[in-house]
């Protein structure tokens, strides 16, 4: 069986669902004898194809690189449309017997003419919904020659929360698998007291007797990470925050029609707010991959999420299998779906005071019901859970 994956971003640049594509491919290359191709448009490459741990990756972007000024970001990327449509023709026009499929992760306009072409040639079409948008069938320009792709049995969508399922059938989409994103069994786990105890020494600059809460997620407007700084006036002082993740550029016009945000203006945001209200001693920003979130997510006391909009948010999955309770911002279809009120956490409404109500509460919390949340949580979504469901789809549609 051979898969051509189309991904708006890959690796090495970094995008959730692009890094979630690139292991997910690792994996079922190595279990089941797999192989694939990636098509990538991502407009931080020159137009060259690369290899990157041993995948092959064609690059089909169009001339125009992503621009220092996010506002003109919407103009280069509609430059590009015209060139990146053709760059995908020409990749795929002499060897589209070679695929047996297409699945596809993030938006862009190479996904919506691959897929387009994969099904006149009679070839299946799965589309992964990974993030918070208006409609399945992007790019929106073209919704009406998507759409038909996924009214039929014979092609597939994958939803990671039941908000993108419900937004998939409210479309009138089909064949639908509605699934957590994996979780990684050998990253997020339960860990001894003994090895949190030394997390917590190692990785954190606070001295041992604070308790840690702890933020890890692209640092953009979108994250609301400066709700979570103005959440600390109203706790102890023994209480301390991290925020670790990519500084990331929001293009809110994607769901909402917004403008678009810089979020390096954001990070300045966030550590001038720290400077102005003395809380450095408190504070520990880290604006950087997180190379192993589970090691943090396991030394934090709470893991915090108050993100705006979310497609999944798979943190808050992987925060509880490590055993750390979690609160997050009410995200419909997906906190209330995952988080369970006084056993893993709290969903909440974005509400200084009632969060830290919350927080100072949590530890009484059983431990025994938070180590029952983290098993039951690898059972539904660890990677080979998942992995065995990739292959049956992939066999059922061929």
């Amino acid at each position: 069986m051979r898969v051509l994956i189309v991904s708006s971003k890959y690796p090495p640049i970094y995008s959730g669902s692009g890094n979630r594509a690139h292991r997910t491919i690792l994996r079922l290359q190595q279990k089941f004898d797999i192989k694939f191709d990636v098509v990538s448009s991502s407009m931080n490459f020159k137009n060259t194809n690369y290899i990157y741990e041993n995948i092959n990756i064609i690059s089909v972007s169009g001339p125009l690189r992503t621009p220092k000024n996010v506002s003109f970001l919407k103009f280069f990327n509609l430059i590009n449309m015209p060139f990146e449509m053709i760059r995908s023709w020409l990749f795929i026009k002499n060897k589209i017997s070679n695929y047996d499929l297409i699945h596809t992760f993030g938006n862009s306009w190479s996904i919506g003419f691959l897929s387009w072409y994969f099904d006149k040639k009679g070839k299946r079409v799965i589309r992964e919904l990974c993030n918070d948008m208006p409609s399945p069938f992007y790019p929106k320009q073209f919704e009406n020659l998507i759409s038909p792709l996924f009214k039929l049995r014979n092609n597939l969508i994958i939803a990671i929360s039941p908000k993108l399922e419900t937004l998939a059938k409210n479309y009138g989409a089909i064949h639908i698998w509605m699934r957590p994103n994996p979780i990684d069994e050998k990253m997020f786990y339960l860990r001894d007291e003994s090895e949190i105890t030394r997390l917590k020494n190692s990785l954190f600059k606070f001295s041992k007797e604070r308790k840690i809460l702890g933020s890890i997620a692209n640092i953009s407007q979108r994250k609301n990470q400066l709700f979570l700084l103005k959440i600390l006036k109203h706790l102890p002082k023994e209480y301390c925050l991290f925020i670790g993740g990519v500084v990331q550029n929001d293009y809110e016009g994607g769901r909402t029609g917004k403008r678009f945000i810089s979020s390096n203006s954001y990070l300045n945001k966030l550590n001038k707010y720290v400077e102005e209200n003395n809380l450095k001693d408190r504070v520990e920003i880290l604006p950087e991959f997180i190379l192993n979130p589970g090691l943090y997510m396991s030394a934090f006391d709470v893991f915090l999420f108050p993100s705006i909009h979310e497609g999944l948010g798979t943190p808050i999955i992987e925060a509880q299998a490590c055993g750390t309770p979690v609160i997050s911002n009410i995200l419909p279809g997906i906190s209330d779906y995952w988080i369970k009120d006084n056993i893993s956490g709290f969903s909440l409404n974005l509400i200084e005071e009632i969060w830290a109500e919350k927080i100072l509460k949590i530890h009484k919390l059983s431990k025994t019901r938070m180590q029952l949340r983290s098993k039951s949580i690898l059972e539904i979504a660890n990677t080979d859970i998942i992995d065995s469901g990739y292959l049956k789809k992939y066999k059922e549609l061929l």
